[in-house]
């Protein structure tokens, strides 16, 4: 290479990458091995943190640069005390706090070897020196050496590279494990509902009932591992970014794979060895937009210092928009407004004075507000890039700043288009991406069905313990929502609860808004749940094909629908089990259930203008 440390690439798509040369000058004296780097945003800086030594002995360390593409400098500052310390991670909570998980070695442990831990990470420099444990050697696969000599010739075990991500109110902590060069190695991952959590985290791939997540395929994909976790370019779906080998076993490789949580579990669909879909792009993608700050006339009377620039495209159903913003002139506020069709306006702002906040339009109060602001630290900079993530399903709106501090609430009425503005500044906007869609994952008890823009049988189904759940002893009645666009994908994670509470989901996702059309059911049969397809390939909506057996009880199952080009295709996890030809056009997507029915999540994403091909 160039002499230098941590090559960079780029992408906007996950499939075509550029290089954009190396991260840092290497250091002097005894560092001589430089591991896992990972670069954290925080307040107009990015941090490189990696770890360096001599390979027994090594620490935590962190580099800065003003741009992601370097060049980085190191700080000087060394993060962990003398000994074993590597692969940092940096996790920002919802409360804006800021958390490094890292691994290290537990030599009076009851498996010796090395684990993570968890540190709160006071500033971007130094830690609060009280690590707590989350995952250590538990189970066989976890084996890096049976007779390790170099350690006295103990059974080593080995659990490094964490990477942490939040879901319905628990924490998820994915780990590599054992020895790439074993055919048991992979990603396994642990959980908690509490971040600072004294004991060790739940641990949930023991290798003989439940299998890693993601482990060698022989021959094919060897030693995945060491993973992260990015959006894709919808700011949607999520996806494993990883390393395996080569068939050679020479070179390391990088490789992509979609990341889901059905129910509680953490799914990775891979290794995959086969073209997957490509990834979908935003609908809207702006790369900059200057918002200066003026006088500007509006049917309301003058807005003093008020502009805006309106995105051309209607929220429909629901919206998914991510957009850097940093303020240029002016005291004032920025942000992102969205308009109603009561005519009203909602402002989400961030305010040089500090604070992250919802307000409404012209001192109109907000009854359903849920979490209106948040005080931002006192080193917050107003003039530096801050990230500003809205999601908008039906009339709940949830934002989220910087990867962390999340605000919600639920909009008067139904939101008809949004606009960046600012008020009293002039701001830049860079990085907008905008897709239309929606997620509704069922984690707020206190907002409705209706809120969430279903349309339908309501009256049959409550939003309880994070999930859409049937009442019992009632005919559910069928459930609609609008679709974003003719061409999308629809992901569905269900329960499939015991035989004996008979339970069948419908799904109906070619509705228009005169006709059900096609349905996919998944029903009991003699000794397991299956799949089944009718209305689609015969007018004969009696016609009935069995498509997929052994679905597991008591756990939650995820089925995938696809409308692109005028091809339908069902899938069941990674399993294909259905694909043909439609001429009909959807408006909107409609369920309904029986028995002990419980719906974790549905998402929904346009595929406009995306080209369909697998890569």
């Amino acid at each position: 290479m160039d002499g230098r440390c941590f090559p960079i690439l780029h992408s906007t798509d996950l499939i075509r990458w550029a290089e954009h040369g190396s991260a840092m000058d290497a250091l002097a004296n005894d560092h001589v091995e430089y591991w896992a780097p990972e670069v954290s945003f925080w307040n107009g800086t990015f941090y490189l943190y990696y770890s360096s030594g001599d390979g027994v002995s090594m620490q935590l360390r962190v580099a800065e640069s003003r741009q992601p593409s370097g060049p980085f400098t190191d700080s000087g500052h060394s993060l962990s005390p003398p000994g074993f310390a590597i692969d940092p991670h940096v996790f920002n909570d919802e409360d804006g706090r800021r958390w490094m998980f890292y691994a290290t070695d537990f030599l009076d442990h009851t498996h010796i070897g090395t684990g993570t831990v968890c540190d709160r990470l006071v500033d971007p420099y130094s830690l609060a020196g009280s690590p707590l444990p989350v995952a250590r050697g538990s189970f066989d696969w976890h084996v890096f050496d049976p007779e390790r000599m170099e350690k006295g010739g103990v059974r080593w075990y080995t659990i490094e590279g964490p990477c942490v991500l939040k879901h319905k109110g628990l924490y998820y902590e994915m780990f590599s494990a054992g020895n790439w060069k074993n055919r048991t190695y992979g990603v396994g991952y642990a959980y908690s509902d509490n971040i600072e959590r004294s004991q060790e985290w739940t641990q949930v791939c023991d290798g003989d009932s439940i299998f890693p997540v993601m482990r060698t395929v022989p021959d094919l994909a060897i030693g995945p591992g060491h993973n992260s976790v990015v959006r894709g370019p919808d700011n949607s779906q999520l996806y494993c970014v990883y390393h395996r080998w080569d068939a050679s076993q020479v070179a390391r490789l990088m490789a992509v794979d979609r990341l889901e949580f059905v129910g509680k579990q953490l799914v990775i669909y891979g290794p995959s060895t086969t073209p997957q879909h490509r990834p979908t792009p935003p609908r809207i993608r702006w790369d900059s937009i200057l918002i200066p700050t003026h006088i500007a006339e509006a049917d309301t009377g003058p807005r003093s210092e008020w502009s805006e620039a309106r995105i051309p495209a209607s929220v429909g159903s629901g919206i998914i928009l991510e957009v850097w913003v940093r303020a240029e002139q002016g005291s004032g506020t920025y942000g992102i407004c969205i308009y109603d069709d009561t005519s009203s306006r909602l402002q989400i702002q961030v305010h040089p004075a500090g604070l992250f906040e919802i307000v409404q339009d012209a001192g109109h109060t907000f009854p359903d507000l849920k979490q209106t602001g948040q005080t931002l630290p006192p080193e917050f900079r107003a003039d530096v890039h801050h990230l500003i993530h809205v999601e908008i399903s039906g009339r709940l709106l949830r934002a989220v700043l910087d990867g962390g501090r999340e605000l919600k609430c639920v909009l008067r009425g139904a939101p008809v288009h949004v606009a960046l503005f600012t008020n009293g500044a002039s701001a830049k906007f860079e990085g907008l991406s905008y897709t239309c869609g929606w997620t509704d994952t069922f984690c707020d008890d206190d907002v409705s069905l209706g809120d969430l823009g279903w349309l339908g049988g309501l009256s049959g189904w409550s939003i309880d313990m994070m999930n859409l759940r049937k009442l019992p002893n009632t005919r559910a009645g069928v459930l609609y929502k609008p679709l974003p666009s003719s061409s999308y994908e629809l992901v569905v994670n269900v329960w499939l609860p015991e035989f004996s509470s008979k339970t069948t989901y419908r799904f109906l996702p070619l509705a228009t808004d005169t006709e059900d059309g096609p349905q996919i059911e998944i029903a009991q049969g003699v000794n397991a749940y299956g799949v089944s397809v009718h209305g689609i390939d015969s007018e004969d909506d009696s016609e009935r094909m069995e498509l997929l057996h052994g679905l597991s009880t008591n756990r939650c199952e995820q089925l995938r629908f696809r409308v692109e080009e005028n091809i339908f295709s069902v899938e069941c996890r990674s399993q294909m089990i259905y694909s043909g030809s439609v001429t009909k056009c959807a408006t909107r997507i409609g369920f309904d259930a029986t028995g002990d029915a419980r719906v974790d999540m549905i998402r929904v994403v346009g595929l406009e203008g995306h080209p369909g091909e697998s890569v």
